[in-house]
């Protein structure tokens, strides 16, 4: 590949020796490099697990994150390296189950990119499949710890990255009317959105959870948190549960949630609006059949409950 390589092409390439000598220097200069390996993820970055192998043997696992993209400020600036980096010392401070902050160079000049550099947080994919209740526990245990903590201006406010609401339902829907509904259902939040406003991951969904024995042991990919509703991070990840397993894997997480904090009172316009944050769907990104179906499926009983 060359440098006319589209940027997304050149993602899973290693990094180049200029950002690999300034991750063996933060983590240990009498250390050697020990392995790159790519990790998904990321829209506008690559991201690498690099290890470092110390004078003394010890082996670490760390994270680099470099934003690639080379037009990722305009057109996506608020994931941006510095909000990340807010966010990791947040999480560490209110001892949330999240990477830890090693190095920021937000201006690229030590590594050619702008880049961050996290600790590697232990884990796995749920062990059940479905998660039964031990796990939607943890699960929504975890998510709860990160909405106790009340923000100030550390961090910007969450949007809706479908603003316009326009009555554009996936290429494969089956059911054109549930869709309009549900956009007319969406438009106007009604004072919703002045629901206090805590410390919100954005992105809540079953791939950026890891888990040991049966417990969540870390929360991955914080760049777009922020500060808004507690209910929109139940929605997102209520919409995954439905769609990669099933519509009661995700009422039993909302019903673990209640059980971890018994003052919630859930409205269904956040799962709803959770949905409708997906559209419009552009030429690389699009609904299969199977996917568009249980969307549906669970949409229906959302809708429902709003009526």
């Amino acid at each position: 590949m060359d440098e006319n390589t589209p940027w997304y092409e050149r993602r899973h390439l290693p990094p180049d020796a200029r950002a690999l000598e300034w991750v063996r220097g933060t983590v240990d200069p009498d250390g050697t490099l020990d392995g790159v390996e790519f990790l998904p993820g990321g829209s506008s970055s690559a991201i690498h697990r690099v290890t470092v192998r110390g004078a003394d043997g010890t082996v670490t696992p760390v994270v680099l994150r470099r934003w690639i993209r080379p037009d990722w400020r305009e057109t996506e600036g608020y994931l941006s390296p510095e909000r990340e980096a807010t966010v990791l010392r947040l999480a560490e401070r209110h001892g949330i189950p999240a990477p830890r902050l090693l190095a920021l160079d937000a201006s690229g000049s030590a590594t050619g990119l702008p880049a961050l550099l996290m600790s590697h947080v232990p884990g796995g994919p749920c062990p059940t499949d479905p998660p039964g209740p031990s796990e939607l526990g943890s699960l929504a245990e975890a998510i709860a710890a990160v909405h106790r903590v009340r923000l100030g201006d550390e961090l910007p406010a969450y949007h809706f990255y479908n603003r316009r609401l326009e009555d554009t339902p996936p290429s494969a829907a089956s059911d054109k009317e549930l869709w309009s509904e549900a956009f007319a259902l969406g438009r106007d939040p009604g004072g919703r959105d002045l629901a206090p406003k805590v410390f919100v991951h954005r992105d809540f969904n079953p791939g950026n959870i890891l888990w040991t024995d049966h417990r969540v042991s870390g929360m991955v990919d914080w760049g777009s948190a922020a500060v808004g509703v507690a209910a929109f991070d139940l929605g997102h990840m209520r919409w995954n549960l439905a769609v990669v397993y099933d519509v009661p894997t995700a009422d039993a997480f909302l019903t673990r949630y209640r059980a971890a904090v018994p003052s919630y009172v859930h409205d269904p316009f956040w799962d709803l609006r959770a949905v409708l944050d997906l559209f419009p769907e552009s030429p690389s990104h699009t609904f299969s059949p199977e996917v568009c179906a249980k969307l549906e499926h669970y949409l229906r009983g959302v809708v429902a409950a709003m009526r």
